[in-house]
């Protein structure tokens, strides 16, 4: 499994951890709980959903201690649902709650499936960027170097149990982001520099030319007008340009 995959996997785990979190805050709106109070919505009376055998609750009037309805079974008194509240109190009357005896309660749940979202939304941006820093990177081969992504500073890529940067004598845990600029491959180089090359010539627009030759113990530069390179031209001619110097190099050791 690669990188890619391992985040995409964290961030459907975040994501899931959230809609369970945030089903969990809207129920938690709408529960009711035994010793919550009540007006009687039709002549005023107070009432109370209080706790019969078991799991089963009723509401109660409160001045004269009657049911409003037969006792309903419930998942869990001090969170009765919805469904489980329009059961209780029936089509008789409807009620208006004044006291939610878990309001605190509620309330520091409430704070604690919010934080919950809030972590893993982080966690979850935190992911995506990762996710996107690993599409972007480029794939380092052993040898590869460039500059740092913070400060611009020399790095040497080598391959030593995994990619790894090597900073003047030692060796540190990298990773290659996007903002890490690779210039070339070592290897690559020394291998077109090992070629011999005298000269050449690059034509530039309508019969002009460009271009470079050892004479003697100099490099001579030839052109027949002003020009200008893009940046994969300007590669080829940098490539070319350091033969030249490998040349020369040969020659005045001989």
């Amino acid at each position: 499994m690669d990188t890619k995959e391992i985040l995409e996997q964290s961030i459907e785990g975040h994501q899931a951890a959230i809609d369970k979190a945030q089903e969990q805050l809207d129920a938690l709106e709408v529960t009711y709980s035994i010793a919550d109070r009540f007006k009687n919505d039709r002549h005023g009376d107070k009432a109370i959903l209080i706790q019969c055998e078991g799991h089963t609750v009723v509401i109660a009037c409160l001045r004269e201690g009657n049911r409003y309805s037969r006792p309903v079974q419930v998942k869990d008194p001090c969170k009765i649902t919805q469904d489980e509240y329009k059961r209780i109190t029936g089509t008789y009357t409807t009620f208006t709650r004044y006291f939610d005896c878990r309001r605190g309660k509620k309330m520091n749940e409430k704070q604690i499936l919010k934080q919950s979202i809030e972590s893993h939304q982080v966690a979850i941006d935190k992911a995506a960027r990762s996710k996107l820093a690993a599409i972007a990177a480029p794939e380092l081969r052993h040898g590869d170097y460039g500059l740092s992504e913070e400060g611009g500073h020399p790095r040497l890529y080598v391959y030593d149990n995994g990619i790894r940067w090597a900073n003047k004598s030692y060796l540190e845990d990298h990773e290659c982001t996007p903002g890490n600029l690779i210039l070339g491959n070592i290897f690559a180089d020394l291998a077109s520099q090992a070629e011999p090359l005298e000269e050449f010539v690059r034509p530039i627009g309508h019969n002009n030319t460009f271009g470079m030759k050892i004479n003697g113990d100099c490099i001579d530069y030839h052109g027949d007008t002003y020009c200008s390179f893009v940046l994969d031209e300007a590669i080829k001619i940098h490539c070319k340009f350091g033969r030249l110097i490998a040349e020369l190099k040969r020659k005045a050791a001989q």
